[in-house]
């Protein structure tokens, strides 16, 4: 094999490879919906919470948002939707309040 022919086997193994990362990439978010942390910040709506992450063993902090309510800071929440880095989280307790 030519180099020539070795470098555009080797452009096409990489680009089918970013290819099939990026599709899989695509659906594959964390943290799932369901999945309960803890608030770490006030959350009044947006703020961070963390998660258990079973491929770091161990926790992980997060970017969210709530559905409009205030959470405290320490209280467990729960993810309601996750898609790309939007992840929006409720008080899994049903002790958030009204930020109207």
């Amino acid at each position: 094999m030519e180099k020539r022919d070795r470098m555009e086997a080797w452009t096409l193994v990489v680009c089918l490879g970013l290819a099939l990362m990026g599709a899989l990439g695509a659906d594959m978010v964390w943290p799932l919906v369901g999945h309960v942390g803890r608030a770490l910040s006030d959350l009044r709506p947006g703020g961070s919470a963390e998660f258990r992450d079973e491929t770091l063993n161990g926790t992980r902090a997060v970017s969210v948002v709530t559905d409009g309510s205030y959470v405290r800071a320490g209280d467990d929440v729960i993810v309601t939707e996750s898609r790309g880095s939007r992840v929006v989280v409720r008080a899994a307790n049903g002790n958030s309040l009204s930020t109207s």
